[in-house]
């Protein structure tokens, strides 16, 4: 019987405004997606004052998680500063197994950037492979030559192998069409069955971004495109919610229907 697992990946902008309403904000979004796996970035951790982003969504939708912490430094939260961490991590209701972390080309102005990925069991044998990154933020022309190495290393992790479906999922910092994300379109990806339009740059509130720009991603790639399909990719938890017109995060999700089948359907 073939399946469909949704694939979110979120940027949930660490601690920034109104973490804790956002973080119940984001919740309910999330909970009304009702994911299979979610792909987060800037997920905020902070054991001093007991702040765990990563863990309250697992609380939250029934999903384990693997982490990968990064970019610890001390943040303004809780009336001070606090020594934090702004995490990778994938969660989901699947078992998984964790696979290489991947330290990314870094630059002196930005340190610490990484991907992490773990493999799920299909049908038959086969498995998806999720990979889960934020690129560097860096908007110069340093920005660009970063970004452009850290693709070209990655766009080797997604060739999928025998047996493999691979996600990547995450935060690049740039929209897809661009030169330095070439690495990453040389790939043979799924095209969407239904692509909704939409950007992932949101800002803090309504009105504070005025031009789209989708620089989240979901692509899939398929050794055996037969068995898995891309039913659909759209944007979500893009609308305000707060009182003051406050989105959940500055980034919106972006989801994926992805249909994964065993190979005695398609020979049917």
């Amino acid at each position: 019987m073939a399946r469909t697992w949704r694939i979110v990946t979120y940027n949930t902008w660490k601690c920034s405004g109104l973490y804790h309403d956002r973080l119940r904000w984001m919740g309910q979004g999330l909970q009304a997606l009702a994911p299979d796996i979610v792909c987060l970035q800037e997920a905020f951790e902070c054991p001093e004052h007991q702040a765990d982003t990563a863990g309250y969504f697992c609380d939250l939708l029934g999903m384990t998680a693997e982490v990968l912490r990064a970019r610890k430094k001390p943040r303004a939260f809780g009336g001070g500063m606090a020594l934090s961490s702004s995490n990778l991590a994938i969660l989901a209701k699947t078992p998984m197994t964790r696979g290489e972390d991947v330290k990314l080309t870094a630059h002196q102005k930005d340190q610490d950037r990484w991907a992490m990925q773990v493999s799920l069991p299909l049908e038959e044998g086969r498995t998806l492979r999720v990979l889960n990154t934020h690129l560097t933020h860096m908007r110069d022309k340093d920005g660009e030559t970063v970004r452009a190495a850290q693709a070209a290393q990655l766009a080797d992790l997604c060739r999928p192998k025998q047996g493999e479906t691979v996600a990547l999922c995450g935060d690049l910092n740039d929209l897809w069409n661009s030169k330095a994300m070439s690495p990453f379109r040389q790939l043979d990806w799924l095209l969407a069955d239904q692509e909704t339009q939409g950007g992932t740059m949101l800002g803090a509130r309504a009105g504070s971004v005025t031009t789209e720009r989708r620089i989240d991603q979901v692509q899939i790639a398929a050794c055996e495109k037969g068995l898995s399909t891309l039913s659909r990719r759209f944007p979500a938890l893009n609308a305000p919610v707060g009182p003051d017109d406050e989105f959940p995060s500055d980034h919106a999700a972006l989801a994926v229907d992805l249909v994964t089948a065993p190979a005695r359907e398609e020979a049917a």
